[in-house]
């Protein structure tokens, strides 16, 4: 990429598992579930590795934190934040059905709803907005180490 005169890529954190060698950003645990609270370090590790190879090429990363089509359809079926894959909350608690499966661009997914004043925000919300808060508290933690990162998500909490 660099040998070509590139020096900007736009990363999604995108929880797709479609190839095989993908990793959810959480902790899976022995029951087959995941928790929230906990990290899975292999993908944190790929992430860095990815961060520290870009900043050695001077290549620009815009980081875009979550991509709707990875929380409807059949991505959202097994995605640790879906209720029924982790042990941290219930359906109940975090407002979150176990499908979602109408095309994303309906914006039916409360998950994209957790700031206060978003026209679907709902108590369950505080539930969600916690975890979310977290993840992205981890992903600075790697990204701000670079100057090669744009990062605009300090913006939402």
């Amino acid at each position: 990429m660099k040998a070509i005169g590139a020096n900007y890529v736009r990363n999604t954190m995108s929880d797709r598992h479609d190839k095989g060698f993908e990793l959810y950003p959480f902790k899976r645990l022995d029951n087959g579930k995941y928790d929230l609270g906990k990290w899975d370090e292999e993908y944190w590790q790929r992430f860095d590795h990815f961060l520290k190879e870009t900043a050695k090429r001077s290549i620009i990363v815009q980081i875009e934190i979550w991509d709707r089509f990875d929380y409807s359809r059949d991505n959202w079926l097994p995605h640790p934040y879906n209720p029924k894959n982790n042990v941290n909350y219930s359906s109940k608690d975090s407002g979150l059905a176990l499908e979602y499966p109408k095309h994303p661009y309906m914006d039916l997914q409360p998950f994209f709803h957790t700031i206060e004043g978003m026209p679907n925000y709902s108590s369950a919300s505080k539930l969600l907005k916690k975890y979310q808060k977290k993840f992205v508290d981890k992903l600075l933690s790697y990204s701000l180490k670079y100057g090669n990162v744009i990062n605009s998500a300090n913006r939402f909490f």
